[in-house]
């Protein structure tokens, strides 16, 4: 059942001015073993439904909230292949079978998700920015499911907006991700899309007087113009390339050496950074990606460090092959994520 309704209501009921839908979440399945045995549980057991309840300060402690958004608009924007729309579908069959090994440290919340109506990509954002607020100024950690990579940009202005509710200061930012995605907002361009939401950030950070902060690792000079490496350098990010990231000891050294830890991070993860082998369905297949080992001990790392204050990952576009492949990569990458956070690793 779709619902819209007021902000000023009690209950989260979605868009006020009608320009993108909240769908409920709904019941996750999977494999039973034994009901009654604490170790047998799998995630599709544990994870509470969110039902639009408000999130007050506090009550999100502990608790990891998977918040759906299905676009592709800005797949298509961008002139990409689409389909990244059926993406949080797919992920949460996906993890639905993990087992639970984090016991009752940790909390899994389902938000449902946020859907565009007719096309308003900029409308849905909003959405997002503010359920990622109001999770994150709860306490809660958001684990946004896209979609298209566009949906880091609500979900990094929702850390800001939530971060800033408990006094912290605005996120930096690390990627995983073949493309810089800095490209060139102005006349000839659709505003925003998949390719160009940081730099969109970027320019929002300095009409504010803020730093812009950005780490990307995997990027492809195939992938990438000249143009777009000289901006990234005028901006100041640093970035590992898919060349240089081929063991996690590369990986780790390059986030060890991350700008000192004043800010949280937003962790981004674009599937397209793996190798294709691995994850052939993405919007933008990489046919010399990253090995999934790396990507995951990246990941461990940020998740255990402490500073991470919110993960999206984003185009799994499950119609580009018939068994979830791509969809059950990234889930265990989400496992591997879950249990570092809890200190299980």
């Amino acid at each position: 059942m779709e619902r819209t309704g007021d902000e000023a209501g009690t209950r989260w009921t979605g868009s006020p001015d009608g320009r993108w839908v909240w769908r409920p979440p709904a019941p996750w399945g999977g494999r039973v073993d034994d009901p009654e045995d604490p170790a047998a549980l799998r995630w599709h057991q544990v994870v509470r439904p969110w039902d639009g309840t408000p999130v007050s300060a506090g009550s999100g402690a502990r608790s990891v909230w998977f918040i759906g958004c299905a676009t592709d608009i800005g797949v298509s924007r961008n002139k990409g292949r689409p389909g990244a729309a059926r993406g949080p579908g797919s992920l949460r069959k996906a993890m639905a079978n993990l087992p639970v090994r984090f016991g009752d440290t940790l909390e899994l919340v389902d938000a449902g998700d946020l859907v565009p109506r007719d096309g308003d990509l900029e409308g849905l954002m909003e959405g997002l920015e503010r359920l990622v607020g109001a999770v994150v100024a709860s306490g809660g950690f958001p684990v946004v499911l896209g979609g298209g990579h566009e949906v880091a940009y609500g979900h990094h202005r929702g850390l800001a907006r939530g971060l800033s509710a408990r006094s912290l200061p605005s996120p930096g930012i690390v990627s995983f991700d073949a493309h810089f995605d800095l490209r060139p907002e102005g006349p000839d361009e659709t505003p925003l899309h998949s390719g160009n939401m940081f730099r969109i950030l970027a320019r929002e950070a300095a009409e504010r007087g803020d730093a812009f902060e950005y780490d990307v690792i995997g990027i492809q000079r195939s992938a990438n113009t000249p143009s777009l490496f000289r901006e990234a350098d005028r901006l100041g990010v640093r970035y590992l390339p898919a060349r240089e990231a081929g063991s996690p000891e590369a990986v780790l050294a390059f986030l060890r050496a991350l700008r000192p830890a004043a800010r949280p991070l937003q962790v981004s993860l674009c599937t397209d950074v793996l190798s294709a082998a691995h994850a052939p369905a993405v919007s933008a297949p990489q046919p010399f990606g990253l090995e999934p080992s790396v990507v995951l001990e990246g990941l461990r790392h940020l998740a255990r460090g402490g500073r991470a204050a919110g993960l999206d990952i984003a185009e799994i576009s499950p119609r580009y092959e018939g068994d979830d492949g791509t969809a059950h990569l990234a889930a265990v990458l989400l496992f591997a994520w879950v249990n570092s956070m809890a200190g299980v690793d």
